[in-house]
Formats: C-alpha cells, structure tokens, sequence
C-alpha cells in the first residue's frame, strides 16, 4: 500500500494509507485542501454540526480529513474489498472507528436504508467516482436526490474529470485543480449551513 497524510485538522501531518488498486485514484492534498478551504470558507461548515458520507470513499481520504476537523460522523462507502480494509485500517490507526461506518457496497444496489437512516441536519456528501464510469455518478446522483430532497443543509461535492451539469442539483461553484474538477452543489433553494 501506498501512504498519504491527513492535511488539516486535529490529526493534520498524520499518515493514511492508500490502495493500490488500479481502478483507486487517491485526491491529492492540493485538491483536499482546496475542498475543505472552501467548505469553511464560502459555506461556512461547521465541522462539528455536520454527518458525512465518503461515496466511492477509496482511502477514505476525503471523509477521514472531514473527521480530523470534527465531523460527528463518516459513513464510507465503496465497492472494493481493498478500499474497505484500507479505510478499516486507516481507521483503527487514527483512532476513529467509533466515529464512522464502512460499509462494501455497490452504489448501483445500495440499500436505501443505510441512507435513509441519516436523520442529522447537516449533510456533506463527498462524491469521487471512478473517472471512467460516468453512469456511476449519475446513479449516485439520483440516489442523493431521492434520499436527501427533504433533508437540510445538504452540500454534495463532487471531484471528476471534466466540468459536468446536473439537472437535480444547483451549482454554486467550480474549481478546477490541473485536470479535477471539484464542483460544489445544493438542492435548489436549499439553505447553507
């Protein structure tokens, strides 16, 4: 396994592991950071008010540095078996398992209730598919959209390859990082934490 660190946050500078899989694309630190300055900055997210769900969570990286700056809770999800026992392992090292769910899942046939049982307020969903499987984001979207349209305070954060539009979701901002994308989304009219 390859390692990263947590790049802000109380376990700032701490190691984390990465999978070496072929299909897992770790977020550089450069992204990371960009992702997390504007979450505090532009939306004002208060970390220790807010529920995360990593999708497509790989490492964890993404939700494990939500968790170094206070997030209540990480729910992971990812398909490979690889990822899953990495962000296990990422997990016990940090000394953040009581703070998290993982689960080995297929976004294609999630089961709703593992989502529906979401009942906080505040919801950051961190979305980073794999680049060559467009349906994947698109399914994942209409999941978000069918579970979370009533809930408030919902940002989706979503890292591709190239600019993309979503006809459920309003676009606040994009930022582009060499060839990321990192886009930002509410519900229409939502309000911001």
């Amino acid at each position: 396994m390859n390692i990263g660190r947590i790049t802000s946050g109380s376990l700032k500078r701490k190691v984390i592991l990465m999978p070496t899989s072929n299909g897992v694309r770790p977020t550089s630190d450069a992204v990371k950071g960009m992702i997390f300055n504007v979450l505090r900055h532009k939306f004002y997210v208060d970390f220790a008010e807010t529920y995360v769900v990593d999708m497509f969570a790989g490492s964890g990286a993404l939700g494990l540095e939500a968790l170094s700056l206070g997030a209540q809770f990480c729910l992971f999800l990812d398909n490979s078996r690889d990822s899953i026992l990495c962000v296990k392992k990422n997990l016990q090292s940090l000394a953040l398992e009581s703070r998290a769910h993982v689960y080995q899942i297929d976004i294609k046939n999630i089961n709703l209730n593992i989502l529906q049982n979401i009942l906080q307020e505040n919801i950051l969903l961190l979305l980073d598919p794999p680049y060559n499987d467009k349906h994947l984001l698109t399914r994942a979207l209409e999941l978000v959209d069918s579970v979370f349209q009533n809930k408030k305070n919902v940002i989706l954060v979503v890292e591709t390859d190239a600019l993309f539009e979503s006809k459920q979701f309003e676009t606040v901002c994009v930022k582009r990082f060499g060839k990321t994308y990192v886009t930002f989304l509410l519900f229409p009219s939502a309000p911001v934490f």
